[in-house]
């Protein structure tokens, strides 16, 4: 298993990758995100960050690869090792009242990207419940290509309060992991449920804007009414993975992911699946005492996804 990722040499793009500069299918201006970052693959099928851009608090980290030697000794196709690994990084202390941050990524047709970030969102105290910190995420991916987003978990702090949309634009063609870990306070403080409310709104529609599925979730806080009741006390983080795999057939898929779920300890996480209307792809619900726990599983459901495509397994991403 190749478990090390190395930096990437820096290099500049060719003539051709450089006359698109500009994000394109409605995406709009770099400059109308705080953070904007797009991936192209090269002659070689090797995926590179082709232009970035971010305002303070964020950083986008140089691009990681696999090492290319125990590539070999693994025996992978060098095709399905030259991915693109990137951290988003935030040098603040975390979401504040009245925030609103626009992040949009694009990955062009045959180019592949992991994308997480480095450390947990920390969503803060906001005394006035109509000023909420506000985060909205534009995700495009073309032809053959592929993303995979799986963010470090969000923790809701006693009175914040959250509102997040997360818009993707998804090619026919184009496969998609996208995660999500909502940790509804400092648990190790015993501070459960003491936020006001968290809202998401998941789109994903493709190109030419026939939507595939939508998933909104709104959480009480304070005024949650079962946030005693003995599912959410014994296991009180919440996730959900979202896997769109148009090129694997369906009953592979949930075959794979059904173990999966099948073999996490009930005790500690509880995980089931179910298909996606309009697509070839599941999403994956759970919740449980431990974000390593839920991490985990996730893992082994992308790895179990990625074994079926002959990928490489998902190497150690450390933080």
């Amino acid at each position: 298993m190749v478990s090390q990722l190395d930096p990437s040499i820096h290099r500049s793009p060719s003539p051709q990758e450089s006359q698109i500069s500009h994000p394109d299918h409605g995406l709009g201006a770099v400059t109308d995100f705080d953070v904007y970052l797009r991936v192209q693959s090269d002659r070689h099928r090797q995926s590179f960050v082709s232009r970035q851009y971010a305002t303070h608090p964020f950083r986008v980290s140089n691009v990681f690869r696999l090492d290319q030697e125990q590539v070999k000794q693994a025996q992978i196709d060098q095709a399905q090792s030259d991915r693109a690994y990137v951290y988003l990084m935030n040098t603040s202390p975390g979401l504040m009242e009245g925030d609103r941050f626009r992040i949009g990524v694009q990955v062009d047709a045959q180019a592949h990207l992991y994308l997480t970030d480095q450390a947990a969102t920390k969503v803060h105290r906001m005394p006035t419940p109509d000023r909420p910190a506000t985060v909205d995420y534009i995700l495009q991916v073309a032809a053959g290509g592929s993303l995979e987003f799986l963010p470090e978990p969000l923790i809701l702090y006693n009175e914040s309060t959250l509102n997040q949309h997360t818009q993707v634009i998804l090619h026919p063609s184009a496969q998609l992991c996208l995660s999500e870990i909502i940790v509804p306070g400092r648990l190790a403080r015993q501070e459960y449920y003491q936020f006001h409310h968290y809202s998401s709104r998941l789109t994903v529609s493709s190109p030419d804007g026939r939507l595939i599925l939508g998933d909104a979730l709104r959480l009480e806080g304070q005024s949650h009414p079962f946030c005693h009741s003995p599912l959410f006390a014994r296991q009180p983080i919440l996730a959900t993975l979202l896997l769109i795999y148009p090129n694997i057939e369906q009953a592979q898929l949930e075959a794979v992911l059904g173990q999966v779920c099948a073999n996490q300890p009930a005790a500690t996480i509880e995980a089931s699946y179910s298909s996606l209307p309009n697509c070839n792809g599941f999403v994956i619900r759970a919740t449980a005492d431990c974000i390593s726990r839920i991490k985990r599983c996730f893992d082994q459901a992308l790895n179990a996804v990625r074994l079926l495509e002959g990928q490489s397994p998902l190497p150690e991403v450390p933080k």
